[in-house]
């Protein structure tokens, strides 16, 4: 009888005792994504992590795999073992992020940790990568580091050199560990490149400070100015204007060929405390408080340290010295750790890698999904203003929101991420009715986040409102065309949520008023098939009020909604009239003048000839619209 065994591999060679011991701390990763967040969107997917203290039960990952947002991630060991994870730290530039599992839930696999060795990416060093390759749990991989310099990608990090090996990496391995021979970690998997086999690694030295200030308990300091440096060799600051002296001075305080570089300034944020103090694009960086600076480590090591601290910062531009003084801020503050839900819709402050990619000021509400409410406007834009009211974050967001009232039609000024120099205008209906509107708060401390309901009591739409209980009274036989036009209506229906397989939807039809003292209008069941959404109904091309589902007939090709007439009193501009519906049956040969309404909400009129009287009910089935299908 053959025994399995998971304790360990079957394969030896320079990696053969790494893979037996430290398979047991590293594990995959199933991650659940319930909002959308800045760029990041709702759904799921599988990743890696591996463990760097087991007492705590501490776990590295990328940031890209725990995202800013909301997440439900459950660990899997090489055991089979599945304990949860709660996020306790997502570095807001770097490709890094911290899970927390308990211990005490792994009773079957022998827990191992891995210590961190930044230091020990070298180019050339021979490595092993263990991973969740294309989730499948655990799979391994040799390489050889090439370089250590490498530009990283810039949605994922910023201020970072990326290592890179050749290796046959799919998607699952994110977050896996590169080990040395001596069991190491000296990189984290960050991205790859199916098409070229090459693989891009994070660094470690500022994701090891991070977990050292954790284990202890500590918070995790994080300066900014709001830059975004890139390096250059000595060769290529040359044509920035370096003077020569210069150079040579960088060139001989340099300790190894890690640090035979200067930053540049690509990109600064405006209204950022480097914009403001006069930093600009093409600048390249030579001194912070008296000290050369040559590599993004000990740039940002000097900003941590000095967060709400004056620094004197010292330039090369055209070929002279300049210096500012400027104060670092802090990073956490800017980063945005909430959001607000209306009407199935989601945004967000905006994020700062995100700001930094389209050069855009850390201000502004980010919408991370159009929903039902801002369904004309495209997701990732920045809402700019709600009616009168500038939103520039989302303390201002909310009390817009707030102070609108149920079903009032409110234009939104937005610019779009990719087009900033073009503004928009969009015509929302404001929407409390279907979702909840409330806003939910990210708490590190214990991975959760906090949700708080926004909505006011009380609130009357006109949605909700009543025809008055009248007596039917029988209306005027005049069948002249302008008054057949008064009794058409324009009718606009909009649901949030799928009926039988039809997704969010809008659809506009002609209504026929029937009684105008109740406000009754029949339609077709095409357009309005379920007592599921909003009802917009506009009279003589004029004026358009709110109106309510009030029938939708389970068989047959109708439905009726019913608007209130008193919303229509004392209104010159809008003429109602009401037709009779005729009981007898059309024969084949009967003329007929056919009124409609086009979609511009011209009166449509023709002459017509029945020539042929079909039974609906008996076409069911033979077509996919769902529109004749039986109603429960």
């Amino acid at each position: 009888m053959v025994k399995l065994g998971l304790a360990k591999t079957s394969g030896g060679g320079p990696f053969g005792k790494i893979k037996d011991k430290y398979s047991n701390a590293v594990v995959s990763i199933d991650m659940n994504y319930p909002r959308s967040f800045g760029l990041d969107p709702a759904g799921s997917s599988t990743a890696t992590g591996f463990i760097v203290d087991k007492a705590q039960g501490l776990l590295l990952t990328n940031k890209h795999v725990v995202t800013e947002g909301p997440v439900r991630a459950k660990a899997k060991f090489l055991r089979n073992e599945e304990v949860d994870l709660k996020p306790i730290y997502r570095d807001p530039v770097h490709d890094y992020a911290l899970f927390r599992f308990n211990p005490a839930d792994v009773t079957e696999t022998p827990l191992e940790e891995i210590k961190l060795d930044p230091a020990g990416a070298i180019r050339g060093t021979n490595v092993l990568i263990i991973g969740n390759n294309g989730g499948e749990k655990l799979s391994y991989i040799e390489s050889t580091i090439a370089r250590v310099d490498r530009p990283c990608v810039p949605m994922l990090d910023q201020n970072s050199f990326y290592i890179t090996a050749s290796d046959t990496g799919v998607g699952g391995s994110s977050g896996a560990p590169m080990l040395n021979k001596e069991g190491k970690a000296v990189a984290m998997v960050a991205a790859g490149d199916d098409y070229t086999n090459i693989s891009l690694y994070i660094p470690l030295f500022r994701a090891a400070r991070c977990v050292e200030l954790i284990r202890q308990g500590k918070p995790v300091p994080r300066g900014t100015i709001q830059v975004a440096w890139k390096h250059k060799t000595f060769e290529e600051v040359k044509r920035y204007d370096v003077p020569d002296n210069i150079i040579q001075t960088m060139k001989k305080a340099a300790v190894d060929e890690n640090e035979m570089y200067m930053l540049t300034v690509e990109k600064l944020l405006p209204k950022g405390p480097a914009h403001d103090a006069g930093v600009r694009n093409g600048d390249v960086l030579y001194k912070i408080n008296g000290k050369m600076i040559h590599t993004y480590i000990e740039a940002e090591a000097l900003l941590d340290d000095n967060i709400g601290k004056k620094m004197k910062m010292e330039f090369i531009r055209d070929g002279k010295e300049i210096s500012f003084d400027m104060v670092v801020q802090d990073l956490e503050d800017i980063s945005p750790k909430e959001f607000i839900e209306v009407s199935n819709s989601i945004v967000n402050n905006l994020q700062y890698l995100l700001a930094m990619q389209f050069a855009l000021p850390m201000e502004g509400v980010f919408l991370a999904k159009t929903g039902y409410m801002f369904r004309s406007v495209p997701r990732a834009s920045i809402i700019m203003k709600i009616g009168r009211v500038e939103t520039p974050d989302l303390v201002a967001f909310k009390k817009a929101i707030v102070d609108l009232p149920n079903g009032k039609l409110v234009s939104v000024k937005y610019l779009h991420v990719t087009d900033q120099n073009k503004t928009h205008i969009a015509t929302v209906t404001v929407d409390k009715r279907w979702y909840p509107f409330q806003s939910a708060v990210r708490d590190d401390t214990k991975g959760e986040w906090k949700y708080t309901n926004c909505s006011t009591a009380g609130e009357e739409t006109q949605q909700s409102k009543k025809a008055p209980n009248v007596d039917l009274a029988d209306s005027s036989a005049d069948e002249s065309e302008s008054y057949i036009g008064n009794a058409l209506t324009y009718v606009e229906f909009s649901s949030p949520f799928a009926v039988d397989g039809e997704a969010q939807q809008y659809q506009w039809c002609c209504g026929i008023i029937v009684d105008k003292q109740l406000g009754l209008i029949v339609c077709e069941r095409e357009t309005i098939s379920t007592f599921l959404g909003d009802v917009q109904v506009t009279f003589n091309a004029s004026k358009t009020i709110s109106a309510e589902v009030i029938f939708v007939h389970p068989l047959q090709r109708y439905s009726i909604i019913r608007y209130d007439p008193s919303l229509l009193e004392n209104d010159t501009t809008v003429t109602v009239a009401e037709v009779k519906l005729s009981s007898e049956r059309v024969k084949i040969g009967t003329k007929l003048d056919f009124f409609g309404i086009t979609s511009s909400q011209n009166l449509y009129q023709a002459e017509a000839q029945a020539r042929q009287v079909l039974d609906l009910r008996a076409e069911d089935g033979a077509s996919d619209d769902p529109t004749f299908k039986p109603l429960p």
